[in-house]
């Protein structure tokens, strides 16, 4: 495809393989990838594209592509469309000197076939600590203020160096014990966020880890299904996840079979002793938290049998 060292693969699209295999190619080719989430409009896909130069922007599905084709004609550094999962059809467009060609998943990996490994491995060989790895578009923050209302700014891009990452990668074990040779990790959130990032695509490369790929609804309701399944030794999540994992422990609590004079004096005697269990597992974990000589409440066992273990195995969290 020609691309230049240091140059950017944009991605648009949901966890999968492909999306882990197109970061990895984009390091080893020396490149830099730069996630877009799949919300955006054309005109936000259009800044993150135009802002970081990219020459490829790979795209889950034919509708995040002719969302990125409807706007190629602006933006000249763009060499090609790669499509793959094209279960919706892929967009059918004009080709033109100088615009963005629109290609499969397939055809772009027989395009690959003819570069040497000898060219791969001085690619790998220039890279250097201080090199951009990656690039984190943060969300619009508030750059104004215009009749008492807040005007929108665009994106900010933050450069996370290889060294960086690196770092964060070599002592990750000394926390959660990646290196732990059974671990097992569920990915779901989006693949532009560091986070996703970072424990995805780049602990694995360290560590042994099995990663499960989460259902592209995993946000909206068939995360825990995988979580099941999977049973993660370690799990990462956003405080709005575990904000719903708590609304639905809540809403399974309130269900009751009996009479609702009866119910009304069990709900009380539930959310009394959760408030309760809650208290010491808060004590147990604060001393954890803050370095201090293991501390175990008494009752702690009790809790941890009727109320923590059974939660943790609802979510798939028991291992």
């Amino acid at each position: 495809m020609g691309m230049d060292p240091e140059s950017v693969v944009g991605s648009i699209g949901f966890n999968s393989a492909e999306y882990f295999f197109a970061i990895q190619g984009t390091w080893l080719a020396g490149c830099v990838p730069a996630g877009i989430y799949t919300t955006n409009s054309p005109e936000a896909c259009h800044y993150v594209l135009y802002h970081s130069e990219a020459q490829i922007c790979l795209c889950q599905g034919g509708k995040n592509a002719e969302k990125i084709a409807s706007i190629r004609e602006s933006l000249p550094k763009l060499k090609a469309i790669i499509v793959y999962w094209p279960k919706d059809g892929v967009p059918k467009v004009e080709e033109k000197p100088g615009l963005a060609k629109v290609m499969t998943w397939d055809q772009w990996m027989d395009v690959g076939k003819d570069v040497s490994d000898s060219v791969v491995r001085e690619r790998v060989a220039n890279v250097k600590p201080g090199n951009c790895a990656t690039l984190i578009y943060m969300s619009g923050t508030t750059v104004g203020v215009v009749e008492e209302s807040h005007r929108q700014g665009n994106p900010k891009a933050v450069m996370c160096s290889h060294d960086g990452c690196i770092y964060n990668i070599k002592n990750t074990p000394y926390y959660i014990h990646s290196d732990y040779p059974e671990n097992r990790f569920v990915s779901y959130l989006p693949m532009n966020h560091i986070a996703a990032q970072f424990v995805d695509i780049m602990m694995p490369i360290n560590s042994p880890i099995t990663v499960y790929i989460a259902a592209p609804d995993a946000l909206r309701g068939s995360l825990v299904t995988t979580m099941r399944k999977a049973r993660p030794t370690f799990f990462v999540g956003v405080p709005r996840v575990w904000e719903k994992f708590a609304e639905t422990l809540k809403s399974t609590f309130a269900q009751s079979s009996v009479s609702p004079l009866l119910a009304s004096h069990l709900q009380y005697l539930k959310s009394w002793l959760i408030s309760w269990f809650q208290s010491i597992g808060t004590a147990k974990c604060l001393s954890q938290q803050y370095g201090e000589t293991p501390y175990i409440p008494y009752f702690y066992a009790f809790a941890k049998r009727k109320l923590f273990d059974p939660i943790k195995e609802k979510l798939g969290l028991d291992k």
